[in-house]
C-alpha cells in the first residue's frame, strides 16, 4: 500500500487541529473556545484527486514528499453556505497516514469523530494504520432539516451544527463539530432548549445514581469533582434548560 500511496499522493497538507469549541456568537453562546493547537505536514487529497490517481494506474512516476506543493486541506469545521435550501457541506478527502498516526489522531486533526473515521476505514487497523495508508476522511455533511439558525445536535449522526447570523451582506455560515453521548444505552430526549448558564474550568456534582453505580463497581466517587484532568466536564460546560443535560468538553 505504501508503493502505491507515491503514486496516488498529489502533495503535501498542511495538517490542523480543528477548534473543540469554535465562538459560538448568539445571544446565548457567545466566545466559548478550546484550541487544539496541532500542526503537522501528510500527504492530502480530495477523493476527486485520489480517484483520478488511480486511473493512470501505478505506471505514474512517484514525487519525492518534499518536492511536492504544500496544499491546504478542507477546513474541516466551517462552511459558507451558498445557496438558501443548501443541504451539503465540506467534500471527502483522503490522508496518507504516517507511521505514528493512528486513527484517532487523524480524527482530531480533521475534526471528526472516532465512530465517523473508524466507519469510513473499517479495514484499515485504527491502531497501527501504517506508513503510507490511504485513510478516507468523511469529511462532507448532510445538514439537519431544521430551520439554520442557532445550534443544532444531531444525536443520531453525534455531530453539532452551529448557524451563527450572518453579518449584513455576508453569507451565511454553518460550524460542525463531533459531539459524544454520555453513555451508550442511555436515552437522550429530543426538543428545543436553551443555554442557561456557561462555565470554565467546572466542578462536576456526580448524580446520585453514578456515585450507586461506581460504589457497587469497588470504584466510589466522591460527591463533587474538582477542575483537572480526572473531571469528565474538561474545561467548559453549557448548561441547559434540559434538567441534567449539558454540553462540554472532556477529560
Amino acid at each position: 500500500m505504501a508503493e502505491d500511496a507515491a503514486d496516488l499522493q498529489p502533495g503535501r497538507c498542511r495538517r490542523r487541529g480543528p477548534d473543540l469549541f469554535q465562538e459560538l456568537k448568539s445571544t446565548v453562546l457567545k466566545r466559548l473556545l478550546l484550541l487544539l493547537p496541532l500542526l503537522a505536514l501528510s500527504g492530502c487529497a480530495t477523493l476527486d484527486d485520489f480517484f483520478a490517481s488511480i486511473k493512470k494506474g501505478r505506471g505514474a512516476e512517484a514525487v519525492a514528499l518534499e518536492d511536492r506543493p504544500v496544499e491546504d486541506p478542507i477546513d474541516p469545521n466551517t462552511f459558507v453556505l451558498t445557496i438558501d435550501d443548501q443541504t451539503v457541506v465540506g467534500e471527502p478527502q483522503v490522508v496518507f497516514a504516517r507511521a505514528e498516526d493512528t486513527l484517532s489522531d487523524l480524527a482530531r486533526e480533521y475534526g471528526l469523530g472516532y465512530d465517523e473515521i473508524l466507519a469510513a476505514n473499517h479495514e484499515v487497523d485504527p491502531w497501527l494504520p501504517g506508513e503510507g495508508t490511504p485513510i478516507f476522511l468523511p469529511t462532507q455533511y448532510v445538514l439537519p432539516s431544521v430551520p439554520k439558525n442557532g445550534v443544532v445536535l444531531n444525536i443520531a449522526t453525534k455531530r453539532l451544527f452551529y448557524f451563527p447570523t450572518a453579518e449584513e451582506g455576508e453569507p451565511q455560515q454553518v460550524l460542525t463539530y463531533p459531539i459524544g453521548i454520555g453513555r451508550v444505552g442511555w436515552e437522550t430526549p429530543l426538543g428545543a432548549t436553551k443555554v442557561v448558564s456557561k462555565a470554565r474550568d467546572p466542578h462536576w456534582y456526580v448524580p446520585r445514581s453514578v456515585r450507586l453505580e461506581h460504589k457497587e463497581m469497588g470504584n466510589p466517587l466522591p460527591s463533587v469533582v474538582p477542575p483537572g484532568p480526572d473531571n469528565p466536564l474538561g474545561t467548559r460546560v453549557l448548561k441547559l434548560d434540559m434538567p441534567g443535560y449539558l454540553i462540554h468538553g472532556t477529560n
